[in-house]
């Protein structure tokens, strides 16, 4: 990351991290001891999700018709591109303290304590698969009726549930898992942002 970084490089910085929390999480004695990990992780996702929130109304205003006020719109955009630099050098900043107080440090013991995704056994993966489809039922019945306010926290759950199912890959029953709660989570994205 540096002060070009662009919406793609923090899209995948906020996806890695939520990744890694949801690994974590699922292998509690790796995670044992990481709390101060997933507080510094959580940080820089969350100063990460401001830089995207600007590079989403960015998005929003370049897509507005040119017959709109022009004026307006260009000064909206530049106020909006600002925003964004101001946010983005935050979040190095975030990054830049996080690095000195060992996040690498805390990321590799995580990484050398995680046994990995080696999924020998085929009934271990269906009936880890079936928890994850189990955990989505049991989110979207407490979620529903889904509307303004809980959509959003329930896609964030979903996506979560997502990266448990591709830690199966290239199991053919989560690639399908994979791409259904892909496919909701974009539907739900598109209606979050406008």
């Amino acid at each position: 990351l540096d002060a070009e970084s662009g919406p793609r490089t923090i899209h995948r910085l906020r996806t890695t991290i939520r990744r890694v929390e949801t690994l974590l999480a699922a292998e509690p004695e790796a995670a044992a001891g990481d709390d101060k990990l997933l507080r510094q992780l959580d940080r820089v996702r969350k100063r990460a999700g401001k830089v995207r929130d600007a590079d989403v109304h960015v998005k929003a205003v370049r897509g507005l018709p040119r017959a709109l006020a022009s004026a307006g719109r260009d000064a909206l955009a530049a106020d909006l591109r600002k925003v964004r630099r101001k946010r983005l050098a935050r979040l190095l900043r975030t990054i830049g303290d996080a690095r000195d107080r060992g996040l690498v440090k805390h990321l590799r013991r995580a990484a050398a304590g995680a046994s990995g995704a080696v999924h020998a056994d085929e009934l271990a993966v269906n009936r880890a698969l079936a928890r994850v489809l189990a955990d989505f039922a049991a989110l979207y019945e407490r979620a529903e009726p889904l509307g303004a306010s809980n959509l959003h926290a329930f896609r964030i759950a979903s996506k979560r549930m997502r990266y448990r199912a591709e830690s199966f890959a290239p199991h053919p029953l989560a690639a399908a898992i994979v791409a259904e709660l892909k496919r909701a989570q974009d539907a739900i994205g598109g209606w979050h942002d406008w």
